[in-house]
């Protein structure tokens, strides 16, 4: 993981950056090294990277520079919140006007306030994620292969199947909306895909999701 934020990090030095250029720095770097608190491969990063998502320069300086940001991926709100904020982009975020992928804890920081610890988000997307509820033979979290069942029409799911499966693991989620793109269900329907302007989230993992994943990256990075 050391290696990989190295080479991003030249990488990105090698490019010149202004303005808010240092925060979104920051933003791509947050997942890598979260993944890695939390015992993960970069598994993730390293397939984005090399899809060319990330850190990308659109434009000679200043804001609108940045194709895109990912917020962490994995652990809890408030921790991740708490990140976001001693990086000073919990007020950069919302305001970006490029495409932006939230990606599992990613897309639930979209929303305005989380149930786990109780825990105010960007508020992108209206509504509050909650703890899932268990069930006879399906524990939580939610870990494994589900279907993701389209609610609506939409760039992201062009040359994919209604009912295609991704790989989930979460134990919160968020609620079916009018932000809602594509549902699954786990005891209960809950949103896998959501939209709102230029904010993409998506609750599955995509670097784990084989065909579906790599399509819905290349979808995304082909927006805008």
């Amino acid at each position: 993981v050391e290696e990989a934020v190295a080479r991003a990090r030249a990488d990105h030095a090698a490019r010149r950056v202004v303005g808010v250029d240092d925060a979104h720095d920051q933003a791509a770097f947050l997942q890598l090294e979260r993944r890695d608190e939390a015992g993960q491969a970069a598994a993730e990063d390293e397939h984005v990277d090399c899809m060319g998502c990330g850190v990308h320069d659109d434009g000679p300086s200043g804001e609108g520079q940045w194709r895109c940001d990912q917020p962490p991926g994995v652990g809890a709100a408030a921790d991740a919140m708490a990140r976001l904020e001693r990086a000073g982009l919990v007020s950069v975020i919302p305001s970006l006007r490029q495409p932006v992928l939230g990606i599992c804890l990613g897309m639930q920081l979209l929303y305005e306030a989380s149930e786990e610890g109780g825990t105010r988000c960007l508020g992108v997307i209206p509504g509050q994620v909650r703890r899932m509820r268990p069930a006879e033979g399906r524990p939580v979290p939610h870990m494994g292969w589900n279907q993701v069942e389209f609610r609506r029409d939409h760039p992201l799911l062009a040359g994919l199947g209604d009912g295609e499966f991704a790989y989930f693991v979460h134990s919160y989620c968020a609620p079916l909306g009018a932000d809602t793109v594509a549902a699954c269900e786990y005891e209960e329907t809950f949103t896998a895909i959501a939209c709102r302007d230029n904010f993409f989230g998506a609750q599955f993992h995509p670097e784990r999701s084989a065909r579906l994943g790599s399509r819905f990256l290349a979808n995304f990075l082909g927006l805008g």
